[in-house]
């Protein structure tokens, strides 16, 4: 298995990970499946190379050629917001779980974070995604708030918990 950094070749590969990802998940992520599904392959390009270099990131997990996971690290541009990440997407898919995938590729955004010196990182994690938010709590994650409805689907409110990583009381993960 490789960790890396998106590429702007990743383009397609990602599209229909992502799109996977909104369907099979739909109470975990904030983004739509039809939102994604309108964006034109321009667009995906466009992700994928703005992506590839410098603090805003994307890291994916590889089997052979097969893309299996991902997650995203957003940095706000604000020097007043600088300091702190915030972690989005985080996706594997079904068939490659629970064989340490999800743990890497937050280490990998933790280990991303660390090179651009920020301070914390922040993510939210739907209330209906319980192995996913035990997962960040054994990743040093500490919760912080529970939201409730943040989002709606199908109608019915989804309540989310927010957690963070602070840099300056870890080593490593």
């Amino acid at each position: 298995m490789q960790i890396r950094r998106i590429q702007p070749t990743d383009a397609v590969a990602v599209k229909h990970l992502r799109l996977q990802a909104l369907t099979q998940e739909p109470l975990a992520f904030a983004m739509d499946v039809t939102q994604a599904a309108d964006w034109t392959d321009t667009q995906w390009a466009q992700m994928a190379s703005r992506n590839s270099e410098g603090v805003q990131t994307i890291v994916l997990a590889c089997v052979g050629t097969e893309l299996v996971g991902m997650v995203g690290c957003h940095i706000d541009a604000s020097p007043k917001m600088a300091h702190c990440g915030m972690v989005w997407g985080m996706y594997v898919a079904p068939t490659h779980r629970n064989h340490g995938i999800a743990r890497q590729l937050l280490q990998a955004v933790i280990d991303h974070g660390r090179v651009y010196h920020l301070q914390m990182l922040k993510l939210s994690v739907t209330t209906t995604q319980t192995s996913a938010l035990h997962g960040y709590l054994r990743a040093d994650f500490v919760q912080y708030a529970h939201e409730p409805a943040l989002l709606y689907v199908d109608e019915q409110p989804i309540d989310a918990f927010h957690l963070y990583y602070r840099y300056d009381t870890k080593e490593s993960v």
